[in-house]
């Protein structure tokens, strides 16, 4: 199997601007009001999360990222300015889609970004098939119970992550 995957350059206001699609609501898939599809994954940190368990207890990003992308350094960046205040409110979840990164890498680099409140994992192929990720930058906004409330690519501002967040945590 082979992934192509480079990086969402792009700036937009909204998340959820680059990526299209019709859901079926209640049916699993991957647009916007789909029951996002579950996984188990292991964290860098030794921890083993499942997404349902994450939505159980409250809105989810689904971020994925690679530490060699200027974009998502810059996207995370911006989420590391705001995310502290929404940290008991909002789970982050970020996965490396370059699965040839390993725990080493990805642990320097959330130091180097000052993102500690952030759970980031090793990329996953059956993850990235199951949610159609080629672009880095690529984020989910889930909601509490598992439902997509938003998607999209590319950077978004300070701001964007605060309203995202704040949208999120009601």
């Amino acid at each position: 199997m082979v992934f192509v995957y480079g990086c969402a350059s792009s700036s937009h206001g909204s998340p959820g601007n680059n990526i299209q699609g019709q859901a079926v609501p209640g049916n699993t898939g991957i647009n916007q009001g789909n029951l996002a599809p579950d996984f188990t994954i292991n964290t860098i940190d030794g921890k083993t999360v499942s997404l349902s368990s994450l939505t159980a207890d409250k809105p989810t990003v689904l971020y994925f990222f690679a530490t060699w992308c200027p974009h998502c350094r810059n996207d995370l960046s911006a989420v590391s300015k705001v995310y502290s205040q929404y940290s008991d409110k909002v789970n982050f979840l970020a996965v490396d889609l370059d699965t040839k990164e390993g725990k080493g890498t990805i642990s320097d680099y959330r130091h180097r970004m000052n993102l500690g409140e952030i759970d980031f994992a090793v990329g996953n192929n059956n993850i990235l098939r199951d949610y159609n990720v080629v672009y880095t930058t690529t984020k989910y906004m889930i909601g509490k119970g598992g439902v997509i409330l938003n998607k999209g690519t590319g950077e978004v501002s300070e701001n964007t992550w605060h309203q995202v967040f704040q949208s999120m945590a009601q």
